[in-house]
């Protein structure tokens, strides 16, 4: 069960198991006995506490991997309450919008390549500072992107005039830059100023471009393509932004067929 979390994430699962083996003595249950109807009572117990769906279903699934690595009965596997409300993205951009952000982009030239993998590869800030140079292959106009514990390793196609201006880019790079592609003691500075002059000069920011990034791909490729370019780890992950363009088609009708 403890795969590879971090210790953060590893102490809060900790807890969790530890109330609910808690609740297990105060009630007078046996581990090796449980059955569905003892989880009804544990899941009311935690509605009484006032926790939310979203943290019920949580404890279910840890509690789930505690029984599988036990090999004991697991009554959790088809348990989990509705009414965990997923957040829609917002503010998206289209393609086009996103192609006329990066080719308009008229401040430095280091802003322009990290917005390059904003805008074409849908990357987050972090993995965008993770670059390495040795993850540029610009003879397979490929950029190879780290996993972490938050999202998997994949690789992305470059665009044509992205890889010119990259190579542009790694000319120009100092010699003590050699290593990563963008100066790490500098990044959060740089990655704020751009978010800064996204926000008022645009309107958006980083988040909304790698949200708008993701909604464009479902348009072209199915499901578990664009969970892989994403790098989710699930699918419901990915699942979540079709609910974008659900509800950008749900407007259309409305727009050109009222009720």
């Amino acid at each position: 069960m403890v795969r590879n979390y971090s210790e953060k994430t590893k102490k809060m699962y900790s807890r969790m198991i530890t109330v609910f083996l808690s609740w297990l003595k105060e009630e007078n249950k046996q581990l090796t006995k449980l059955n569905y109807q003892d989880f009804l009572e544990f899941i009311k117990s935690r509605k009484a506490k006032n926790q939310s769906v979203k943290f019920i279903n949580n404890q279910l699934r840890v509690i789930g991997f505690y029984l599988d690595n036990l090999n004991v009965n697991n009554p959790t596997t088809d348990l989990k309450l509705k009414g965990s409300k997923q957040k829609i993205p917002q503010n998206i951009l289209s393609e086009k919008q996103l192609n006329q952000l990066y080719f308009n982009w008229k401040s430095s030239f280091i802003e322009r390549e990290v917005l390059g993998f904003l805008v074409f590869q849908g990357l987050k800030m972090g993995e965008i500072k993770r670059l390495e140079i040795g993850d540029i292959n610009f003879q397979k106009g490929v950029v190879f992107i780290k996993g972490s514990q938050k999202v998997n390793a994949r690789k992305l196609s470059l665009k044509a005039h992205q890889a010119m201006n990259l190579q542009e880019f790694l000319f120009q790079l100092k010699e003590e830059n050699k290593h990563f592609l963008f100066p790490q003691k500098q990044f959060l500075y740089l990655s704020q100023k751009l978010n800064k002059k996204l926000k008022y000069s645009f309107q958006t920011n980083s988040l909304s471009i790698r949200n708008s990034v993701i909604c464009n791909w479902l348009k072209q490729f199915n499901l578990r393509e664009v969970q892989y370019k994403s790098g989710h780890k699930y699918v419901s992950s990915t699942e979540k932004y079709q609910q974008v363009n659900v509800q950008d088609l749900q407007e259309a009708v409305m727009r050109f067929h009222p009720i």
